[in-house]
């Protein structure tokens, strides 16, 4: 595969070999190459800094990510991570914060891949994988939707946290995490002691009963240090295979179709990535040429030659693309970076950018069901993730006071849509969600005491329909 029209002055050969470290596109650096039938494709340079702003870093566009077998500490992947130096100690999102006192979240340690090759380092086999998961958290809730959605419950096993982090080796270091538990145990305190939360909705880890999601880490040897949902398991090899919870949906969306209930839903449909640039997905090399699994993820022109068969699919189109360049930073991410934040000026200017954005949001509604026009997908079930935390927990707990999702027409009749699908209705645990925010950092509200806001009715008939509409079936 090439890229017609490149610049010749400044178009590098992007390539793989085994053991090479991550390939940075920004800076244009260029690994030894292979022999030519690794050779992914050539590359324009001057077409990516143009698209992405040299000043604005990898982490804005997710521009390249190159995940070998093992996870790297100096990975500089995409995703649902935000570029921030790795530390050496553990700790938890609280302490993602720069020297201007911005909230900076730490990229995902474990990438690893699951495909639908059979002699791939990670198969997709049923029962052999496990989620790891939490219904506060919307990265890990948006995976365990999606196994929902596809009717996966009974091929890969979940299991689901407490909403209230506790200290995960009281006396060894200050560490507070996921812990899990049976719905029969006692209510647990907050750190501090105070309060009582009971242990409904809860499911423990019957795979490897492990206390805490950080025992998980330490099963698998991790040294990132930082003990997070979701995480995929693979109960086989006894390891992680990732905790990225932006590649985990798209496995969970495409590899287990053949074990899947609703194989054909697909939340990243392939009818919306035939104009590219957009985000180009290779699956593992051939295990008869003796590499490992590998992952590249490259900003392309043009694809003009058919795709090879190292190739499985491409997962995201400019339109997506365009949609989460401020989605996710601006708003999935935006509320933490404004409750996070350490001071006024990172403050205001998360909370400015959270507003804009919104408020593009739901321009966006205000013409279309949905955020790439009429089919539903994985874009939408993002924003939901966010907009339905948004009047419980975000307004108050992380000072998002400038208007409720209840006051954006279109973004609240979205978020009633999406919440009266079942699959979706399923695994939206308000209880939990307002229970982990208002519980688990004793910094932000020590006595852990929960508002007794009565939520709103998402169960009313919402004005959607009034604007076509359809779930995406594969063929």
């Amino acid at each position: 595969m090439r890229v017609r029209g490149a610049n010749s002055l400044l178009t590098p050969i992007v390539t793989a070999t085994y053991r090479q470290p991550a390939v940075s596109l920004r800076t244009a650096t260029k690994v030894p190459t292979p022999p030519p039938a690794f050779a992914l494709c050539l590359l324009s340079v001057a077409s990516l800094v143009r698209r992405s702003g040299a000043a604005k870093g990898v982490s804005r566009r997710n521009l390249a990510s190159v995940s070998m077998s093992s996870p790297s500490k100096k990975q500089k992947t995409g995703g649902d991570s935000t570029k921030a130096e790795v530390k050496g100690a553990v700790r938890d999102c609280l302490a993602e914060v720069n020297e201007r006192g911005e909230f900076k979240r730490v990229d995902a340690q474990w990438r690893r891949w699951i495909t639908e090759e059979p002699d791939a380092e990670f198969p997709a086999e049923a029962g052999r994988y496990h989620l790891y998961s939490a219904n506060a958290c919307p990265w890990a809730n948006r995976c365990h939707c999606i196994i929902k959605m596809k009717g996966l419950e009974d091929v890969i096993s979940v299991s689901v946290a407490h909403p209230t982090w506790q200290f995960s080796k009281k006396g060894v270091d200050t560490h507070a995490g996921w812990i899990f538990k049976d719905p029969k145990d006692p209510p647990v305190p907050n750190q501090l002691g105070f309060g009582a939360f009971d242990c409904e909705g809860c499911i423990p880890d019957f795979v490897n009963n492990c206390t805490f999601v950080r025992d998980v880490y330490e099963l698998a040897k991790d040294t990132g240090k930082k003990y997070s949902v979701p995480v995929l398991w693979d109960k086989k090899k006894q390891t992680i295979v990732s905790n990225e919870s932006s590649e985990i949906v798209l496995m969970l969306n495409k590899c287990f179709n053949k074990f899947a209930k609703n194989p054909t839903l697909d939340l990243f449909p392939e009818r919306l990535v035939n104009a590219p640039p957009g985000m180009l997905w290779c699956s593992k090399l051939r295990k008869e040429e003796n590499l490992p699994f590998l992952l590249i993820q490259l900003r392309i022109d043009v694809l003009r030659e058919p795709a090879s068969s190292h190739v499985t699919h491409i997962v995201q189109t400019k339109e997506m693309d365009e949609l989460n360049d401020f989605i996710y930073p601006n708003i999935n991410n935006g509320v933490y970076k404004c409750g996070f934040a350490k001071t006024q000026e990172a403050y205001e200017e998360a909370y400015n950018q959270l507003f804009e954005s919104l408020e593009k949001a739901e321009a966006i509604l205000s013409k279309q069901r949905y955020l790439c026009g009429d089919t539903f997908t994985g874009m939408d079930l993002k924003l939901y993730m966010t907009l339905v935390r948004f009047d419980p927990v975000y307004v108050v707990y992380f000072k998002c006071y400038g208007k409720r999702i209840e006051e954006y027409p279109n973004l609240w009749n979205f978020v009633k849509e999406l919440y009266q699908m079942p699959s979706v209705q399923a695994i939206t645990n308000m209880k939990h969600i307002k229970t982990h925010y208002f519980t688990s950092h004793p910094t932000l509200n020590a006595c852990a005491v929960i508002p007794a806001r009565k939520d709103a009715d998402m169960t009313t008939r919402h004005d959607r329909d009034r604007f076509p509409g359809k779930m995406e079936t594969a063929a």
